[in-house]
């Protein structure tokens, strides 16, 4: 039998937990974040002979997200955090030759209290801030992101003219309740660009896009959803969404008195999962 070989292998630190407030003169800003460090590299003679030398342990990873979060200034995207932590990482060891670093963020929103943004107190949204940054400095992919975005409408959209066959039982229909939550990603052309702004635009042509477009299928709403984050941001070049599609079926309850369609069973599973990646032209 020949020597096994080590092909592949990647470490780190994974779900990071770590919050931040930001204390400004009339409000708070508060961070929380899940951060996931990862390193690819010259890591065989640990795995083959136990040798830990070029090891860093991922205790160290987590001490140097918490580190680093407390060095950032204020106002701070998490995409610019992920781009220092994965230069202090990348420019770590020469024996390094891959840095992988995600993160989470959790959304927070200010408390209305009698029409006014309450200073220091939040609401916990459902859904989350991502972002994505792996290579090596000068060679490296960043990403920003979305999930757990719950979205739905109750019209303007259908589904019908699709193959049949035997197995076949879903009837076709002219109106549906369309509901998703979406999971997206979006690569940035630049790592000075303007994450704020970025964030603020594409989150609105997704969820302005979602609401105006006549839907005949997830496919197409999908597909309009990116074309139009893609012409919100200059600073990105290739939007990939996912978007299950969550079923609510209309009910029968003529046989206890009542009326067909009326009520609605919402079901999460099993669901329809619709995936694409568009990229500009």
């Amino acid at each position: 039998m020949s020597t096994p070989i080590l092909t592949a292998n990647q470490y780190g630190k994974a779900r990071v937990r770590v919050a931040r407030v930001e204390r400004g003169e009339t409000m708070h800003r508060f961070i929380d974040r899940t951060v996931r460090v990862a390193l690819r590299g010259d890591f065989t003679a640990a795995h083959v002979n136990g040798d830990n030398a070029h090891v860093i342990a991922t205790d160290t990873m987590k001490n140097t997200v918490h580190a680093l979060t407390e060095g950032a200034r204020d106002g701070e995207s998490v995409e610019a955090f992920l781009v220092r932590l994965h230069d202090y990482f990348g420019t770590k060891a020469s024996y390094i030759d891959g840095v992988l670093v995600e993160a989470a963020e959790q959304g927070y929103r200010h408390i209305d209290v009698a029409g006014e943004a309450h200073p220091y107190a939040f609401e916990q949204l459902r859904e989350r801030r991502t972002a994505m940054l792996d290579g090596m400095p000068g060679a490296r992919e960043l990403r920003g992101g979305i999930e757990e975005l719950s979205i739905l409408k109750t019209t303007d959209s259908w589904f019908k003219d699709f193959p049949r066959d035997e197995y076949t039982l879903l009837p076709e229909t002219d109106d549906r309740v369309m509901a998703t939550v979406v999971t997206g990603s979006w690569r940035f052309t630049r790592e000075d660009a303007d994450f704020e702004a970025a964030w603020r635009v594409i989150r609105a042509a997704l969820m302005e896009t979602f609401a105006t477009h006549r839907s005949p299928s997830v496919q197409a709403t999908l597909y309009e959803m990116a074309v139009a984050a893609l012409a919100a941001c200059a600073d990105i070049d290739e939007v990939a969404l996912a978007l299950p599609n969550r079923h609510y079926i209309p009910l029968d309850l003529t046989a206890i008195g009542g009326t067909k369609g009326a009520v609605l069973l919402p079901v999460d599973e099993p669901h329809g999962l619709i995936e694409a990646t568009v990229a500009r032209g």
